[in-house]
């Protein structure tokens, strides 16, 4: 694949709505669930929306939470699939010679935007736009160099659910409960 891009641009909300849409500019909407882009879709040499919520997670929490609850409460949050749509977008973009800059805008320009463009810039050796002043979003950037990063301890805590589903009227189904019976069965030997 070869890289025509020249620049990564990260940006906020405010800023965005000033500008104005260019054939020569890929164009990457981070927004909150819920939320819509700042700018026109119409116009860009490619956009692209993907929304997700502005947080981290890791797998320690995936291992405390177990799979249901985790999928549950983070469902909106940055994940693999997004990850990769992310990914395919810009590999797109890099590989036009009609798209020269890329922007990729979140609702401050802080956190998710600023990850995602250093992924960019890195990858395809291009300039980022402006220089670092925050520290962006690790979830995002790691997840963006291996979306697979926590599918592997989601296999686990499903499997390790599956297996150790016990009926809610079972006496397991308590923390005491749960520590009597291991008691028991440390007195028993079973």
């Amino acid at each position: 694949m070869t890289n025509e891009l020249e620049a990564v641009w990260f940006l906020g909300g405010e800023d965005a709505e000033a500008l104005r849409p260019d054939a020569t500019v890929g164009y990457l909407a981070l927004t909150d669930p819920g939320d819509r882009p700042r700018v026109p879709s119409q116009g860009w040499g490619a956009f692209e929306t993907v929304s997700f919520a502005d947080g981290d997670y890791d797998e320690e929490v995936i291992r405390l939470m177990g799979a249901e609850e985790f999928e549950r409460s983070f469902q909106d949050y940055f994940d693999g699939a997004r990850a990769r749509q992310i990914r395919s977008f810009i590999e797109g973009v890099a590989s036009r010679a009609d798209v020269e800059e890329l922007y990729i805008q979140s609702p401050h320009g802080r956190s998710r935007a600023p990850a995602v463009a250093l992924w960019a810039a890195r990858t395809f050796a291009a300039a980022l736009r402006p220089d670092l002043t925050d520290i962006p979003n690790e979830l995002v950037l790691a997840l963006l160099v291996d979306p697979e990063k926590f599918e592997a301890r989601l296999r686990v805590a499903k499997r390790r659910a599956r297996e150790n589903f016990v009926h809610p009227e079972a006496p397991e189904a308590t923390l005491m409960g749960w520590a009597q019976t291991r008691a028991e069965e440390w007195i028993v030997g079973r």
